[in-house]
């Protein structure tokens, strides 16, 4: 009895999906890690930092899909990171940033500075994961757009 070959397994199909990398920039450790642990249950790579400066030199090194900001935190606030990356012109000035304060009137104040979205503290888990798919959704929107490529 003769086997019959089998079909070529292509690279792509071979080959898993990555997972879309989150960077989440706090001063607060608990909610670097509850934060990120409900993320990581969610399908995503975690990334973290504990200020600013420390989200700006991760972002340039590892390129998350989407970083996520408290405002107020020491060396660098999450404005001055904002304002950091809007600088920048490898790329990075594109990362979808998702702002996070326990003030609610930052939301104006950041309004100016093309953010993608704003969150209050304390977060609501629902919500959080529904702006993360949004932000992410439209950033490959606008990836494929710019690359001529449809999504398949």
């Amino acid at each position: 009895m003769t086997e019959k070959p089998s079909a070529p397994v292509s690279a792509a199909a071979s080959v898993p999906a990555r997972k879309p990398r989150i960077l989440i920039v706090d001063d607060e450790p608990i909610l670097l890690k509850f934060l990120g642990k409900r993320l990581e249950s969610q399908g995503y790579d975690i990334l973290t930092a504990l200020d600013g400066q420390e989200g700006f030199e991760k972002t340039l090194k590892e390129r998350p899909d989407l970083i996520i900001s408290d405002v107020m935190m020491p060396r660098m606030t999450g404005y001055d990171l904002l304002h950091k990356l809007h600088k920048q012109t490898d790329g990075t000035e594109h990362i979808p940033i998702l702002i996070m304060s326990a003030k609610g009137a930052m939301k104006e104040f950041f309004g100016d500075w093309e953010i993608h979205a704003f969150i209050t503290k304390p977060i609501d888990p629902v919500e959080l994961i529904a702006k993360i798919k949004d932000l992410l959704a439209t950033a490959e929107r606008v990836r494929l757009k710019k690359t001529g490529k449809k999504k398949t």
